[in-house]
């Protein structure tokens, strides 16, 4: 069972999934993750993600791979891991295993692997844009190395013991690929006064990660970034 726990999350190491649905479909799908309940807000106003600051752009009038980034972002800070029952017993673990864990590690992995490739193309387009976007990334790397982090899995037979819901060789690689996406957020330069909150937001990020632990990092994980 543990081995298993340790599968579902070297998902986020190796970027595996089927693809991640659009936003709007992904909303109905997900056995075992927590929904926000839908926005009321008007369409033509941009959603704000939690613990980000306020998006300075009108959404529908920046370009399509910035809206999907900003989208993805936002389904994924809609969708937290749905956390283990108290005093679980093996049975609850393997169901949570199953009907949470995995199902968010999937849509987690897919999520992040379409921004970075949404990422890669906006290095050659508006400043603000991948300023932004690049800030997006490295909150969803954080947040899922924060939520894995967070988990901790009884040991049934010793009431006194746990075990991670990911070890921390690869809760570190994710904080490693924040880092350096909070560092390309500085990176893509001053933009607009108005998106100087995001550079804020990303300076403050880096310093509250710390040091980086390059050495946690497969030389082909974020190459093209």
């Amino acid at each position: 069972m543990l081995a298993s726990l340790a599968l579902a999350a070297g998902l986020l190491i190796t970027g595996c999934g089927g693809g991640v649905p659009e936003p709007s479909a992904a909303e109905s799908t997900g056995a075992g993750i927590q929904r926000a309940p839908a926005s009321t807000e008007p369409t033509d106003e941009s959603p704000g993600i939690a613990d980000m600051p306020y998006l300075p752009l009108r959404l529908g009038s920046t370009t399509a791979r910035f809206q999907r980034v900003y989208r993805l972002a936002l389904l994924a800070s809609e969708s937290p891991l749905e956390p283990l029952p108290e005093h679980a017993t093996r049975a609850d673990i393997d169901a949570w295993a199953e009907g949470a864990l995995r199902p968010w590690v999937a849509l987690r992995s897919d999520i992040l692997a379409s921004c970075r490739i949404e990422l890669r193309a906006l290095r050659a387009g508006e400043r603000e844009e991948h300023l932004i976007a690049s800030a997006l990334l490295g909150y969803l790397y954080e947040d899922t190395a924060l939520q894995l982090r967070g988990v901790r899995i009884p040991v049934p037979s010793n009431p006194r013991a746990d075990v991670r819901a990911a070890p921390p060789e690869r809760i570190e690689f994710l904080l490693e690929q924040a880092r350096r996406a909070f560092e390309r957020c500085l990176l893509a330069g001053v933009g607009a006064l108005e998106v100087a909150s995001y550079r804020q937001y990303c300076e403050e990020a880096i310093t509250r990660l710390g040091p980086s632990s390059a050495e946690h990092v497969d030389d082909d994980s974020e190459r093209d970034e």
